[in-house]
């Protein structure tokens, strides 16, 4: 098969098993199914990640998003969700689990263990594709990583892949540097609350950390300042070097538009954070799956944004 070689691409947010919700995007964005796969007369979608978990039809989202990958018709980078689950199915030298096997992370991954109930074999194919997957990617003019873009670990990890073991395993035990690079890539650097204080997630869970917004210096930043996405009720008071769970490079002005996914934005008008541009409109949580048309040239701005449905049905 010839290598398509598109004029732009179009960057997909986290889907979450949420297929309808992509069918409607890509044919928003001009693709349409030839029974092989989705595709575009001259553009190349992109995936950031975290393809499973949380949705009605993971499996389908998964069939058609392979699909697109094998005809080269989309790339598709590691989200958090994916590792999660190459580190569930996989056990280390004395037989334990990368990722435990307790209530918690099963209840977490409990939408796509019942996706793939009694398909073990096509779960296991999903798995050894998950390992395939970069986890980060870097095109004309610009990036895609599904939390942060950390040059240093970037170069550290360089074009390592989870088929790799020793560097699966590695990932996986903590207090590594493998284990710091894909935490802040693929997680992102977080920030510790003051004693005492603790901020609901989208799923209702009280966290004692906050998401930081990496592309800023935390220098006379306050925690509600910092947090990313904004956050009602959190401290003023400005944040000490030693909450800062894990330092991180602040993102040039002057480097290439980074897209991202991951950070559950409220579903309200996309619109990009300078240079880094979030592509997560919290679809599994009542929002909309979201896109942007890159092309080669373009400045970025609102115009290029595209979304599953109508944002008049989604503005606040």
């Amino acid at each position: 098969m010839t290598e398509k070689i598109p004029t732009g691409y179009d960057i997909i947010g986290d889907v979450h098993g949420h297929f309808g919700e992509l069918v409607s995007l890509l044919r928003r964005l001009g693709y349409d199914n030839d029974g092989r796969s989705f595709r575009h007369p001259a553009r190349k979608a992109v995936f950031v990640g975290d393809l499973i978990d949380r949705g009605p039809q993971i499996r389908e989202t998964l069939q058609l998003v392979k699909a697109m990958w094998d005809q080269g018709e989309a790339l598709v980078t590691l989200g958090n969700h994916e590792y999660n689950a190459v580190c569930y199915g996989t056990q280390d030298k004395s037989g334990n689990w990368l990722r435990p096997h307790s209530e918690k992370n099963r209840c977490q991954f409990q939408a796509t263990l019942d996706a793939f109930r009694d398909r073990d074999e096509e779960w296991d194919s999903y798995l050894d594709w998950f390992k395939n997957l970069p986890l980060f990617w870097e095109g004309e003019g610009f990036r895609v990583v599904h939390a942060c873009w950390s040059q240093r670990h970037i170069d550290f990890i360089g074009d390592r892949r989870l088929g790799d073991q020793a560097f699966l395993l590695a990932s996986a035990q903590e207090g590594t540097r493998e284990f710091r690079a894909v935490e802040t890539i693929l997680k992102g650097p977080e920030v510790t609350l003051p004693e005492g204080v603790t901020s609901a997630d989208k799923e209702g869970v009280e966290r004692s950390k906050i998401r930081a917004r990496w592309w800023q210096s935390p220098a006379s930043q306050s925690f509600r300042s910092l947090a990313f996405p904004e956050q009602e009720g959190l401290p003023e008071t400005l944040v000490l070097p030693e909450a800062i769970t894990e330092p991180w490079d602040v993102y040039p002005e002057e480097a290439p538009p980074v897209f991202v996914g991951h950070y559950w934005l409220p579903p309200q008008s996309p619109s990009p954070f300078g240079n880094v541009i979030c592509l997560d409109y919290s679809v599994a949580k009542e929002g909309f799956l979201a896109g942007y048309r890159w092309s080669p040239g373009n400045t970025i701005g609102t115009r290029d944004f595209a979304t599953s449905r109508p944002l008049a049905e989604h503005d606040r």
